[in-house]
């Protein structure tokens, strides 16, 4: 339901960023199908579940929506919130990435959001930017700066 009101927004001129699984094929050739003066305003937030796309085989299917919009020419990023699950695979989702869109993923920083704002991990913070900082993630870097500072800022 939400396709016909990005794209209303779209052509008022506004720019737009849809966060997702990138499960839903559909919903991206539509997407690909819209005009180029459309598509310049609009960005896709692919967030990657690695495990979750393994456990229901649909690796394939995120990779080919990320593709077809790459290929149609619409701003993406593809990004991973750490978890302290996925250390293991590491490896396995740094090559995935380099093999499927020939770039590492973004790392973001979690937090449970209950005013103390502590680390999603049972790492220590040290730790945590040692083992995720190999991504050469800017997003990583600029969050893990500013992770735990309070901000006032416009959201």
């Amino acid at each position: 339901e939400l396709l016909p009101i990005i794209k209303a927004l779209l052509e008022e001129g506004h720019y737009c960023m849809i966060v997702t699984n990138g499960s839903i094929t559909p919903k991206f050739k539509e997407m690909a199908s819209w005009s180029k003066e459309l598509k310049d305003r609009l960005f896709i937030k692919f967030s990657y579940h690695f495990l979750e796309l393994k456990k229901y085989k649909m690796t394939d299917r995120f990779f080919d929506n990320v593709k077809l919009m790459k290929d149609n020419g619409i701003s993406f990023t593809v990004e991973l919130t750490p978890s302290d699950e996925y250390i293991p695979y590491i490896e396995d989702i740094k090559q995935e990435c380099l093999n499927k869109v020939g770039a590492l993923p973004h790392i973001t920083v979690c937090r449970i959001e209950n005013g103390n704002v502590p680390l999603m991990s049972k790492l220590p913070i040290d730790k945590f930017k040692e083992t995720w900082g190999q991504f050469d993630s800017q997003l990583f870097e600029f969050k893990s700066k500013i992770f735990g500072q309070k901000r006032n800022e416009f959201c």
